[in-house]
């Protein structure tokens, strides 16, 4: 039985009802039970908190704690609930607290704003964000764009739009679209729909005006580069197939295609646009499919693809959770007989984007022996989800099944290529290097028990070196820039080997591969040695002989700095009695200006110690503490061992803090609106932007696009002017919102300015609340000390500790408060990421990150 408590701070009340959350709630609990794939994972009191913390992250009122053995007490204002499911591993044993987490939400909160979808949306996400990643609810909009992911068509113009340079632009025309038909083409700069001006819009408000229903039309004024006046382009609306295939011959006779995605026109795509390149060259030898950035999409339209290349077989098949099919998901494709090109080689590009319909479509030809795979090792999704109706305006998406190409699931790790390219990028900031596939995957990504993949290694290892200084860290794993040698080698093979065998393609290339593995890894031994860096191979060791490592990290002060850019020096000492080589390694942090780096040292002799350094830049919102970090190491031969913990300080930044004031003056028709923003903080804000926001009426128009500031020192100020033009003349209530922001803090302000009364006066400053927070240490039960201070008065102060609202309270009107919450980990372990967000009765919005 589920005990229920309600209490007030002076009653005990009646439980409340349990009719607040709606159908949806019981009809997605009950999908879940009978239908996910991963039934061990559907553990009631973990999901039960799951969903409480996530709905406490959207509604700030409510605070969920752990209580007695299985249960949690809610606390919203002076009401309080406790819940616990009912023992066992029934699913349906959250209904009723959850349905009673609405009632305390509907009775306890009524003016909840902050997230204004409905209850059961927010429990049932909530629910699922204990599950994967890939299970979701889909509201109205994500439900449309779902759809037409899929589908591969929708009701529009066919145009892909986004904001370039502070402009709204017309990214991509497609052709034979609406849109390209009556003109449109790409790079085009949009500065009016419907009349309507563009300046400052969003992307997605700009998107909900321009597609509509078949038939219709939408005016877009358009400006263009190399004409001097403006144009109007009227688009009368239609059903827009969006291309998901590319495709050219190269100088070989290889046709390159790439693939976007799957849709369910795919397919057609591919056939139509190859077979139209095959019959204007007759002499092409093979064809490259690149899914390099491709991450799935319709699970028929990728294997409608193989369909084209295999006469017979199974291509994929499906199953649920215990081995069987699931209702309403394909048991089994097979390949038909129309085989329009059975007789051409096949190679796949991939990398570690290609995931889910691509792997599909990459393993069953594979499987078949039909293909080869070219590039890095891939994502290694081998999952279905499966979407079904909650109502009119919401879905749920969770994953039911695997898809198994030719009978095999997608490995955990990923599928490793015929032919592996490992890529090492060397930066100022460190180096991008290869990683062996961990051991431990997360359950969404393992191999399935009994589906143990035997393997399938690489025929050749190519590893290639960008050395590019100037190119950013995060940049790994783009294929965009510069030469594409994975390109280059596909396009060799097929042109040279092709077989519509991949064995025999292989065994003929392997003298070849040989070669070019040998050429690449002497080209970085040499790019590494500018480094300092010896890439001699050693032999393994006898009987797996584990090596003796000792590593240190150390800073060219004592300790990071946040606010500047710091250097790091990983040391690494081998105290075992036999040589190791090509040694690498990955550092892993819960600090994203940690994990993931690379650090590479070569050769290191017995009694021998190599050094790496890199920079780190750490930004000024980081908080004091201590950062852990460990090391991940490999050799030539794989994963070697993993060191650390390691502890590096990092001391705080002085932080900026923005004033700003208006002044609004008004001649004839235009409003000219001035804002003066001043840092009254002890650092430098950087990035400083501020705008007025659309208003999305045709009554007013914006002449001004938004201003950035690259910095703003402390102590200085900067006056911006923004103009108003009124278009109607009945504008005595009209306004516009002032958005300010800045990338140091990530602090946002947002406030209504009346165009009326225009005094050309300054109004008085307005400042943002000012914030700071210390973990402090007390009797077992470390605490986080938040503090929140405003002239005006606050409103509400939240404290959210790694995504978990840890303490909200609603200050009525004092202008100094303090919030004490009890922190999740002891200070000595290192902090995570914390999140104090406050609001004055301005309605100005501070928010203070702190990212470790």
């Amino acid at each position: 039985m589920v005990a229920a408590v309600w209490l007030t701070a002076t009653a005990i009340l009646a439980t409340p009802s349990i009719l607040h959350a709606g159908p949806a709630l019981t009809t997605a609990i009950r999908l879940v039970e009978r239908n996910y794939l991963f039934a061990d994972e559907l553990e009631p009191y973990r999901l039960l908190g799951e969903a409480l913390e996530y709905t406490e992250s959207a509604i700030p009122e409510l605070s969920a704690r752990p209580a007695g053995k299985r249960g949690y007490l809610l606390t919203a204002g002076h009401c309080r609930l406790y819940l616990e499911p009912a023992p066992g591993q029934v699913l349906g044993s959250l209904l009723v607290p959850l349905e009673r987490t609405a009632g305390l939400v509907d009775e306890c909160t009524p003016a909840r704003a902050e997230d204004d979808r409905p209850l059961d949306s927010i429990l049932v996400a909530g629910v699922l964000a204990g599950l994967d990643p890939y299970s979701t609810v889909l509201d109205a909009k994500r439900r449309t764009e779902h759809r037409i992911q899929f589908k591969g068509q929708l009701a529009g113009i066919g145009a892909r739009i986004g904001i370039r340079n502070e402009s709204l632009m017309l990214v991509r025309v497609y052709r034979e679209a609406p849109a390209f038909k009556a003109g449109l083409r790409d790079d085009d700069a949009v500065l009016r729909i419907d009349g309507m001006s563009a300046t400052n819009i969003r992307v997605g408000d700009a998107v909900e005006r321009i597609r509509g229903e078949p038939g219709t039309e939408v005016r877009l004024t358009i400006e263009r580069q190399g004409e001097s006046e403006p144009r109007v382009i009227t688009v009368t609306r239609g059903i827009v197939r969006i291309p998901s295939v590319e495709a050219r011959v190269l100088t070989s006779g290889v046709v390159y295609a790439e693939i976007s995605h799957f849709s369910q026109t795919t397919p057609r795509d591919f056939r139509e646009r190859v077979s139209e390149l095959i019959a204007n060259n007759a002499a092409v030898s093979g064809v490259i499919i690149d899914l390099r950035r491709n991450s799935g999409g319709s699970m028929l339209g990728s294997s409608a693809i193989g369909d084209l290349f295999l006469e017979e077989g199974l291509l994929i098949s499906t199953a649920g959770r215990t081995g069987g099919p699931v209702s309403g998901l394909t048991a089994r494709v097979e390949a038909g007989r129309n085989t329009p090109f059975a007789t051409l080689p096949i190679a796949f590009l991939t990398s570690g984007r290609t995931a889910s319909g691509s792997e599909l479509l990459a393993a069953s030809l594979r499987n078949h022996g039909r293909a080869i795979l070219v590039g890095e090792r891939t994502f290694g999704k081998g999952t279905v989800q499966k979407t079904y109706s909650l109502g009119p305006d919401s879905a749920l998406k969770i994953t039911v099944g695997r898809f198994l190409p030719n009978r095999r699931p997608i490995p955990g790790g990923g599928l490793t290529p015929d032919v592996e390219f490992r890529r090492y990028r060397l930066t100022n900031a460190g180096a991008s290097v290869p990683t062996e596939p961990r051991s431990e995957l997360p359950f969404w990504l393992r191999a399935p028990a009994g589906f143990e993949d035997k393997g399938h290694p690489a025929t050749a290892i190519i590893e290639v070196v960008d050395p590019a200084e100037e190119r950013a860290a995060d940049t790994a794993g783009d294929e965009d820039e510069g030469p594409d040698p994975i390109l280059a080698l596909a396009e060799s093979l097929l042109a040279d080997y092709g077989s519509t065998s991949a064995t025999a393609m292989l065994n003929a290339a392997a003298s070849s591969l040989n070669r070019s593995a040998e050429a690449a890894t002497a080209e970085l031994s040499v790019a590494l040695g500018k480094k300092d860096i010896d890439w001699t191979a050693e032999p393994a060791a006898p009987g797996g002989r584990g090596p003796r490592l000792e590593a240190s990290f150390h800073l060219a002060g004592d300790r990071l700095l946040a606010g500047e850019t710091n250097e790091i020096t990983v040391r690494l000492t081998n105290k075992g009695d036999r040589a190791l080589g090509r040694v690498r390694g990955v550092l892993e942090s819960e600090a994203w200006i940690l994990n993931g780096r690379g650090v590479l040292f070569g050769r290191i002799g017995p009694g021998q110690h190599r050094e790496w350094s890199f920079e780190v830049e750490a930004p000024a919102r980081l908080r004091p503490g201590r950062v852990e970090v460990g090391l991940v190491l490999t050799d030539a031969h794989g994963d070697i061992g993993e060191l650390g913990p390691f502890y590096l300080a990092l001391a705080a930044a002085p932080r900026p803090h923005l004033s700003h004031r208006v002044a609004v003056d008004r001649n004839g028709e235009i409003s000219t609106v001035t804002v003066e923003i001043e840092n009254r903080g002890r650092g430098a804000a950087d990035k400083v932007r501020a705008y007025l926001e659309n208003p999305l009426t045709s009554d007013l128009e914006l002449l001004d696009q938004a201003v950035e500031l690259d910095r703003l020192a402390a102590g200085a100020s900067s006056r911006q002017t923004f103009r108003v033009k009124t278009l109607a003349s009945n504008i005595d209530r009209s306004a516009v919102r002032l958005v300010l922001t800045e990338a140091t803090t990530f602090a946002s302000f947002e406030s209504s300015v009346a165009l009326l009364p225009a005094t050309g006066d300054f109004g008085p400053w307005h400042e943002a609340p000012r914030l700071s927070l210390e973990a402090l240490a007390g009797a077992g039960e470390p605490r986080l000390l938040a503090s929140a201070r405003d002239d005006s008065g606050l409103v509400s102060l939240v404290a959210i500790v790694n995504g978990d609202q840890q303490g909200y309270l609603s200050p009525d009107g004092d202008g100094n408060k303090q919030l004490s919450v009890l922190l999740p980990w002891a200070p000595e372990q290192g902090t995570k990421v914390i999140e104090l967000v406050a609001t004055d009765s301005d309605g100005l919005v501070s928010s203070y990150v702190a990212d470790l």
